[in-house]
C-alpha cells in the first residue's frame, strides 16, 4: 500500500475559461439575471420576486448551491413576456 503524502495529490484540470457560462447569450436582456459575487438562488429569487425553487427548474440546474459569477439565469417563467414581469 502506497500512501501519498502532502503535496502529492494529482493536479486538477484548469477550468476552461474560453467556454461561455450558461445563458451568456441572454446577458442584459429583460427577464434574465447575471450572477454577482455572493449571490445565492434565494437572493436571486428575492431580487427578482420569484421563488428560488422555480428559478432552479426554469434554469435546469442540477444543484441549486452551484451557480457561478457571470452565469445568466432566467428569472421569468418560460414563455412569459419579460416586459410584463
Amino acid at each position: 500500500l502506497i500512501v501519498a503524502g502532502p503535496g502529492t495529490a494529482p493536479a486538477l484540470p484548469a477550468a476552461d475559461t474560453s467556454k461561455p457560462l450558461p445563458g451568456a447569450e441572454n446577458a442584459g436582456k429583460p427577464g434574465y439575471y447575471t450572477v454577482k459575487p455572493g449571490d445565492t438562488m434565494i437572493r436571486v429569487g428575492l431580487e427578482s420576486g420569484q421563488n428560488w425553487k422555480d428559478l432552479v427548474k426554469w434554469n435546469n440546474l442540477d444543484n441549486a448551491n452551484v451557480i457561478e459569477v457571470g452565469q445568466v439565469l432566467r428569472v421569468v417563467p418560460p414563455g412569459e413576456n419579460a416586459s410584463g414581469a
